[in-house]
């Protein structure tokens, strides 16, 4: 059993990228094809082509925890976060398995059509929409009793292969792969009420709610179709890499990012603003045979099968950095600086994130290739106001070119300046080299949780001379996407006129950066960024 989690480090190459990843591997012969992700359990659902079998992954360490034996020939599932159930087709057996996630079994085995190959989850009543290929038409199952609703499949068009749900107005929107086709199936009325050309061969389907449009990935055209999901209107056509196989989107960041099977590479675009905008860049070394993605908005990853070398490879999607003390509150404002180190001119998205990680609010701009960008008070620029915005948060870049940055804090009183570096990944233990509330200084502590669920910290701090424990801070629980503050970590720490380092762990393994910002009463500061213990 290959259970085993590979590392990849790549260097920035011209015209792609290849950032920090990872591979889970899996049993020769598994053949993942598939996959599909509870962001409300962080769990991997992936199907095994090969050996008729799911397998549930842990992504918070990247494990495989179970593997459960369905039908013959599995080649899609989607996972109810509701329920906690995942609906798989099984294209050999002209059926579907239910799989409990809790208990990692199957309940049920519902037959459908013929040759079932994409499903999707009608979540407002719970029921399965089965794209069945060969049987050109659509059954419907409701998962309360896992049982078929529809004496017949509904016809829907040439060899459907893939399928969406739209709770807009209650519609699947179904890609009929023959018939450069969209259907859609009014799923009140339970008959196709609409159809849209797209491209040619269309593969794959992938949505955003929040703004209201599907992505569709045609295969033989290279390009996507971008279609309103209000009145079912072409929007746009954006060409990618060749022969695309799959779509997903992060919906934190409004990017789509497009699976390329021939050209082994992802290519990237943004959908915000009134023209979506194809990313100069693609990310490549995503594995020999890629078939399917799933999009992890929490880590800003895809998750790519390849059913070949029996693994998913996990790849940051653009280059992201994360600046911590993003401060406009008191005597202390924040400057925004970024660096383009690529060739060409970025676009770069600027989010300013509060503490349990919702979004503040949002810019972009454009940086000219090795040029620097300079924001002064880089809050009020984002809020459009010359007066202070008494926000306290951090800042996430996401650009299209490999970007350095940093945030320097500007004490308004003595302009002491004191910088913070961007930062792309974390770890989950770190060491803050010093931390005091000897008078007149004191600490503030910022940690910032990368993770894909609530991070459980704790916090330990060392004696400067001898390295005795002074005292430990546990059941720190930080949000995903979210960050802990303390405007004075030793007394929080139930400590008085101390001074030595601080251990930060987190107990369930998600990646945290942080910094202590040193201050006295006159107002002068520095800062100390943790560093991760190897």
């Amino acid at each position: 059993m290959k259970r085993i989690i590979s590392f990849l480090l790549g260097l920035i190459s011209i015209g792609s990228w290849q950032v920090f990843g990872q591979t889970i591997l899996f049993p020769v012969g598994s053949g993942p094809f598939a996959s599909d992700i509870n962001l409300q359990t962080n769990t991997l659902v992936v199907v095994n082509r090969n050996n008729n079998s799911v397998s549930i992954v842990d992504l918070a360490s990247n494990t495989i925890k179970k593997t459960v034996t369905v039908g013959s020939g599995p080649t899609s599932v989607v996972i109810n976060p509701t329920t906690n159930r995942a609906v798989v087709t099984n294209f050999g057996s002209n059926n579907v398995s239910i799989v409990d996630l809790a208990s990692a079994a199957v309940v049920a085995t519902v037959a459908v059509g013929n040759s079932p190959r994409a499903v999707a989850i009608d979540t407002q009543h719970n029921v399965a929409i089965v794209a069945n290929l060969n049987g050109n038409n659509i059954s419907l199952i409701d998962l309360n009793n896992n049982t078929s609703i529809l004496p017949q499949p509904v016809a829907v068009g040439t060899h459907p292969i893939a399928v969406a749900y739209n709770p807009v107005n209650n519609t699947a929107l179904v890609a009929n792969f023959d018939g450069g086709t969209l259907a859609v199936l009014d799923l009140t009325l339970r008959v196709v009420t609409s159809t849209v050309s797209v491209g040619l061969k269309p593969i794959a389907i992938a949505l955003n709610l929040e703004t209201k449009q599907a992505v569709v990935a045609n295969q033989d055209t290279n390009d996507v179709t971008i279609v309103s999901l209000t009145d079912n209107s072409v929007l746009h056509t954006v060409s990618v890499g060749t022969q695309p196989f799959s779509v997903g989107v992060d919906t934190k960041t409004n990017i789509a990012a497009v699976v390329s099977n021939q050209n082994r590479s992802i290519t990237l675009i943004n959908l915000s603003g009134d023209t979506p905008t194809k990313f100069t860049t693609v990310i490549s070394n995503i594995g020999d045979n890629p078939t399917s993605l799933s999009v992890n908005p929490n880590t800003n990853t895809a998750l790519v099968t390849n059913p070949t070398s029996d693994s998913v490879v996990i790849t940051p999607l653009g280059f992201v950095n994360n600046l911590l003390f993003a401060f406009d509150i008191g005597d202390v404002r924040s400057n925004l600086g970024i660096n383009n180190l690529g060739s060409t001119e970025a676009n770069v998205e600027i989010d300013l994130i509060d503490k349990d990680g919702k979004l503040l609010k949002t810019a972009s701009t454009k940086v000219p290739s090795r040029a620097l960008k300079h924001i002064t008070k880089i809050s009020q620029f984002l809020y459009g106001t010359s007066s202070p915005t008494n926000t306290r948060g951090f800042i996430k870049l996401v650009s299209d070119q490999p970007i350095s940055s940093f945030l320097s804090l500007i004490t308004y009183g003595t302009n002491d300046a004191s910088v913070v570096l961007g930062h792309s990944a974390g770890f989950p233990k770190l060491v803050v080299n010093a931390a005091t509330n000897v008078a007149p200084y004191r600490s503030q502590l910022m940690l910032l949780n990368l993770g894909s669920t609530s991070a459980s910290v704790t916090i330990t701090a060392y004696d400067n001379a001898a390295g005795t424990v002074l005292a430990t801070k546990t059941g720190i629980s930080i949000p995903a996407g979210g960050f802990y503050f303390s405007e004075d970590i030793m007394t929080d720490l139930g400590l008085a006129g101390k001074f030595g380092p601080l251990q930060i762990e987190s107990l369930n393994l998600q990646s945290v950066i942080g910094a202590t910002l040193l201050s006295n009463a006159n107002h002068t500061n520095g800062l100390f960024e943790a560093v991760p213990i190897q």
